[in-house]
């Protein structure tokens, strides 16, 4: 056998010694995981344009009823940290200590407000510990530790207090809230504690314990050989990748029985564990022969790729998953979900998640906002999730002045939210909220963007029924508003319901972002934000553009973004039109080369 096929047969080889050498672990599938969500599958075929571009869908999508929560199973999480607890390093997690409850309720809650406002975590630790066995349920005050809690201690602070209830039992409160009557005598130890937030609890543990999970694989110093690469890969490295894999796929499995925001956090840090599982793959050592020549080595990396796929496309199942299951709480941003969309931008470029982020969505009328005062604030301020809700709702407005800042940087998002500036971990619209029908505008901004960030189709449809359930508006400023809320959703309803069934899309073409008519409407009524629709319609059929797109095509583009750039009255609005404008030119240059001018 010639040189060259003999060496590519070894390399083909060499990757199964690098998912276990030879025993190489069956991923567990995204569908089988069996709580998760319905199958993924394509986006429906392209509706055909409406003869008018204000028609009403016979049918809308109505928002789902909770689902019933149930216990989570405690001893199977208990089991597996059992196998896993927190490393040393985790001395930071305070000890339950000297109570500082206060003479009532709003003492409380002041000490809450200075403990989150703490940056020191141990610090905001142990003053958030000193408040259990006061009125706030003790579970409640665990939740907020382990969501302030770094990522890799979480479990240090959920272990001890689950391990409790196991122990000692407890008492349901199905009812959400804050319990905020004393304990009773006669009750159990550990009173008041809500499904919702003992599946949080759970699923803190779990994320926290992935987070340490995929990375860290031991290093090869040897001389380079591949007798010696294999001795390495068959040795340390293999034993390393079996015991990852195991916990990973364990920890998944307990994730995928959670409900609601235990789920979303638990199954975010499994997708981003198996993402970091897959690039370790990809690092593995390669001999110095093969590493020299660039045709073994673009082999060897191909066949690599073989075995990575089903990890990488098990990560990014889970981390859909997890997106979808957040967005039903309503969560729009934090750290983690952040995090997330960040790597899977990364990974499948062609499949942007954060493809609507660009879009520019005006904000209600000022007139609501200042009728509304702080409610306005609460409505999309950042906040913790649905299991803790109830606190938000005591502490605020001044909550949100309170709270860490979910990272260094301002982005869109939160300039529109008008909380530049402001600290804060969470961005969310709850589920309350979004069938308040007392501030209806207020609600069309949430659900568009728990949407546009989520992919969250049914958001679309109740801001359609919003809209054709008034019969009046108050002034100019909200008709028009309210008008750009309905030709939006109406364009956008017809494309993904999901980011799974965004990410399954084959085509951009296949998302049907492509009927703009509604937005392009605007203009023609002298709608006062027609210059946001002019760019909206534009990126809109810039992220979905058709197969095989000409040169004309993203010059008409170019006039799109130009004619908007003309309507639009901010500046930074208007430079972001112009950049894309440009951008588009440019395309149409090269694509015209490539196709000969066409």
């Amino acid at each position: 056998m010639p040189r060259r096929s003999a060496s590519v047969l070894a390399v083909a080889a060499l990757p199964l010694l690098v998912a276990c050498g030879g025993a190489t672990p069956t991923p567990a599938s995204p569908v089988v995981v069996a709580k998760g969500p319905e199958p993924v599958v394509a986006v429906k075929p392209p509706a055909a344009a409406p003869v008018d571009p204000f028609a009403v869908p016979k049918k809308l999508r109505t928002e789902p009823a909770p689902k019933e929560v149930t216990v989570p199973s405690l001893p199977e999480y208990l089991a597996y940290s059992a196998k896993a607890p927190a490393p040393a390093s985790c001395a930071k997690v305070a000890k339950t200590g000297k109570k500082t409850c206060g003479k009532t309720l709003a003492d409380e809650f002041e000490t809450l407000r200075k403990a989150l406002a703490q940056s020191d975590v141990a610090k905001r630790d142990a003053a958030l510990a000193a408040l259990e066995g006061c009125t706030i349920s003790d579970a409640s005050v665990r939740a907020i530790r382990a969501e302030y809690m770094d990522a890799s201690c979480k479990d240090a602070v959920v272990d001890p207090y689950l391990a409790a209830l196991a122990k000692d039992g407890y008492d349901l409160q199905e009812a959400p809230g804050l319990t905020l009557t004393p304990p009773k005598k006669g009750t159990a130890k550990h009173r008041d504690v809500q499904p919702e937030v003992l599946h949080a609890l759970v699923g803190y543990g779990v994320a926290s314990k992935l987070s340490r999970l995929g990375a860290g694989a031991p290093t090869y110093t040897g001389s380079g050989a591949r007798a010696d690469v294999k001795t390495f890969i068959d040795g340390p490295y293999k034993g390393w990748l079996v015991e990852q894999v195991r916990a990973i796929d364990e920890a998944q499995a307990i994730a995928f029985k959670l409900s609601g925001y235990g789920r979303g956090v638990a199954a975010l840090a499994s997708g981003q564990a198996n993402l970091r599982l897959a690039e370790t793959f990809r690092a593995a050592p390669i001999p110095q022969d093969i590493a020299s020549d660039p045709e073994l080595k673009e082999t060897y990396e191909q066949s690599l790729e073989g075995v990575v796929e089903p990890r990488k496309r098990q990560g990014r199942d889970a981390s859909l998953v997890a997106l979808q299951t957040l967005a039903e709480d309503g969560v729009i941003r934090s750290p983690e979900v952040d995090a997330a969309r960040a790597t899977l931008a990364r990974l499948y470029a062609g499949r942007r998640i954060d493809a609507l982020d660009g879009l520019l969505l005006p904000k209600p009328p000022a007139t609501i906002a200042t009728l509304h005062g702080a409610d306005f604030g609460r409505t999309m301020v950042v906040r913790p999730p649905t299991n803790l809700t109830g606190i938000a709702d005591a502490l605020s407005p001044t909550l949100s002045a309170a709270l860490p800042s979910p990272g260094p940087t301002q982005d869109a998002l939160t300039a529109q939210l008008g909380l530049t500036g402001m600290p804060g971990r969470f961005v969310a619209f709850p589920r309350a909220e979004r069938h308040d029908s007392m501030r209806p505008w207020l609600r069309s901004y949430g659900n568009l963007l728990l949407a546009t960030h989520t992919w969250r189709g049914v958001g679309y449809d109740q801001v359609v029924a919003t809209y054709i359930s008034q019969t009046s508006f108050p002034d100019d400023e909200t008709r028009e508003t309210a008008r750009f809320y309905f030709a939006l959703a109406l364009t956008l309803r017809n494309g993904p319901d999901s980011p799974a069934e965004m990410m399954s899309a084959k085509t951009p073409a296949d998302l049907n972002l492509g009927h703009v008519e509604a937005l392009d409407a605007l203009e023609g009524e002298h709608n006062r934000f027609a210059g946001e629709a002019a760019y909206d319609a534009a990126l809109l059929l810039e992220t979905a553009p058709p197969e095989k797109a000409s040169a004309s095509f993203f010059k008409g583009l170019a006039a799109r973004y130009r004619k908007a750039e003309g309507l639009l009255s901010a500046a930074d609005a208007k430079a972001k039109a112009h950049d894309r404008a440009a951008a588009m030119d440019e395309l149409a240059k090269q694509v015209a080369t490539m196709t000969g001018g066409k």
